[in-house]
């Protein structure tokens, strides 16, 4: 069994779950679903307890992981412009929406490859 805290200070929702959590709630589930993991890396749910025997695969080596979803569109620019890694890059070009990120991700690749070449 896992248990999970709200850490936010509104309600949380997670669907797959069928969970409706309101601000420092416990609950407890089988299993962390893909919703969960996905707001526990974000920072609003924390693992209280975890009985679980499931081993959590690394992240791909290119994939950063924290990511770019945590961050706000200035601050992710402000990453990516510190970035050095073509493939972490790329990665995160598959997975951004936000389109000013992503004309910085290109800027970015398009400036390493002038680069080294």
């Amino acid at each position: 069994m896992v248990q999970v805290k709200n850490v936010r200070a509104g309600m949380l929702l997670i669907t797959d779950a069928g969970l409706e959590l309101k601000p420092g709630e416990v609950a407890e589930t089988v299993s962390l679903t893909p919703d969960m993991q996905r707001v526990v890396a974000t920072g609003h749910l924390v693992v209280v307890r975890d009985d679980t025997q499931t081993i959590t695969p690394a992240p791909p080596d290119g994939a950063s992981p924290e990511g770019l979803a945590t961050l706000q569109a200035p601050d992710a620019v402000a990453r990516i412009q510190s970035e050095t890694d073509v493939k972490r890059l790329k990665s995160w070009l598959v997975t951004e929406k936000r389109r000013s990120v992503v004309a910085a991700i290109n800027a970015r690749l398009q400036e390493l490859g002038s680069n080294t070449g």
